[in-house]
């Protein structure tokens, strides 16, 4: 990822020691699901398939950013 945007361990342990809850750890792996989408990254979008001789090779599905769209288009809304 070129950009992450989290929380490092020692400001979480720091802030749990305050006794502050930390609502975005269940978060996380979801914010980085979507990240990928964004980013069209990931296991969908990067994998390797076979042909009919069975080569191996590497594929990199294209894509239009689908998720990307849809997240500039609810932050106008908003």
């Amino acid at each position: 990822m070129d950009n992450e945007y989290r929380v490092s361990e020692n400001l979480r342990e720091h802030l749990r020691a305050l006794g502050f809850a930390l609502p975005l750890e269940a978060m996380e792996p979801l914010i980085r699901s979507w990240h990928e989408w964004m980013q069209a990254s990931g296991s969908f979008y990067d994998y390797r398939d076979t042909d009919g001789v069975g080569r191996l090779y590497e594929v990199h599905r294209r894509s239009i950013h689908p998720a990307m769209r849809v997240c500039r288009e609810w932050g106008r809304r908003c």
